[in-house]
């Protein structure tokens, strides 16, 4: 059977191996160059870019109002017969 101290050391010895993989591998990994290439998402903007937004303009509840078509859609909910 195993005792306290027994699961208590396992789990330190684990901890000191991972820590010890983590500081090799941070060491070993060269930093990113000047030149290296982030991903940027494409622009997948609706409208003309420059051209005005009317939704822009609109509080969160008259937003909310527009997209799903009904007065008070922000905050209240619609009850189902």
């Amino acid at each position: 059977m195993k005792t306290l101290r027994h699961i208590y050391d396992n789990l330190l010895r684990g901890l000191r191996k991972l820590t010890k993989g983590v500081m090799r591998a941070s060491q070993t990994s060269a930093p990113p160059s000047d030149d290296a290439r982030c991903y940027q998402l494409a622009d997948r903007s609706f409208g003309k870019p420059g051209r005005n937004d009317p939704l822009e303009a609109l509080t969160w509840r008259e937003l909310c109002d527009e997209i799903y078509g009904f007065p008070g859609a922000s905050g209240v909910r619609r009850e189902t017969p």
